[in-house]
């Protein structure tokens, strides 16, 4: 069983309930994966998290996020319980990054 992460959520986690569940679960040995514009790998919240990834415009390339707009909702995901932000729905997930969409958040053609 998992210990509580941090009393500490914001809003939208209070919103969904997920404070109550961490004491039972935080996302331990639970993989999501979010085809997105990539991810900010280094980010102190998430660096922790980030599990791997593919980069579907050069696949020799990490899949680091160039608009921000999927780090952001990596953040929602799996944020970790340090003493930046807060902590949010699943801190302890594996996060997966496949990149999907570029800055202006649509494939090119």
């Amino acid at each position: 069983m998992a210990a509580n992460p941090s009393p500490s959520a914001g809003a939208a986690e209070t919103l969904v309930h997920a404070p109550a569940v961490w004491p039972v679960r935080a996302g331990d040995d639970i993989n999501v994966v979010v085809l997105d514009t990539g991810i900010d790998f280094n980010h102190p919240d998430l660096k922790d998290a980030y599990a791997g990834g593919f980069n579907t415009y050069d696949t020799a390339a990490p899949p680091l996020d160039d608009n921000e707009h999927d780090t952001h909702c990596a953040g929602i995901i799996a944020a970790a319980n340090n003493s930046i932000g807060v902590v949010v729905v699943a801190p302890r997930v594996r996060r997966w990054a496949v990149q999907v969409l570029k800055a202006q958040r649509r494939r090119p053609n």
